[in-house]
């Protein structure tokens, strides 16, 4: 498919539903079991520190409900998340993001190995972080596919 503006398109990543749905299994099951255990801990007498940490599971146990719901919400959705890589640039099709980037505001293609974002660093702009979540392509693959996109578009 060629986009007059965009140019080819060389490579679309789309999220999957049936990984958003085991995801979002993996958390519920994960909040029910820190939210039984928290439970179950302040139900006793408990030293301080002890009863923070309870607390801080039940914390936690919220947290990763909501997660899960919001998963489990995008896995019905008819919209799929998605990142398509043309020969002039980048499309970000997210719920909340819809963006295109030209291979000429970007400067490098890293890695923030902290948090395990794809990070762009654009020439007159804050970076753009691209979550890896991409099913059959890891971290490192991605960033490859789109340094090598971009400097495919310095040097045609």
């Amino acid at each position: 498919m060629t986009d007059p503006a965009h140019g080819p398109l060389l490579v679309r990543f789309e999220v999957s539903a049936s990984e958003q749905r085991a995801l979002s299994r993996v958390r519920m099951t994960s909040a029910v079991v820190a939210f039984l255990g928290a439970c179950t801990m302040l139900l006793g007498k408990l030293p301080v520190p002890v009863f923070l940490l309870a607390l801080l599971g039940l914390t936690l146990s919220v947290a990763w409900f909501a997660q899960a719901r919001r998963m489990s919400r995008a896995a019905r959705a008819a919209h799929r998340d998605a990142l398509a890589v043309h020969a002039a640039g980048l499309h970000i099709d997210e719920a909340g993001r819809n963006l295109w980037c030209s291979w000429a505001d970007v400067s490098e293609v890293s890695i923030d190995e902290e948090r395990l974002d794809v990070v762009l660093s654009l020439r007159d702009a804050p970076p753009l972080r691209i979550e890896p979540r991409y099913p059959g392509v890891d971290i490192h693959e991605l960033v490859r596919t789109l340094d090598d996109a971009r400097r495919k578009a310095e040097h045609p």
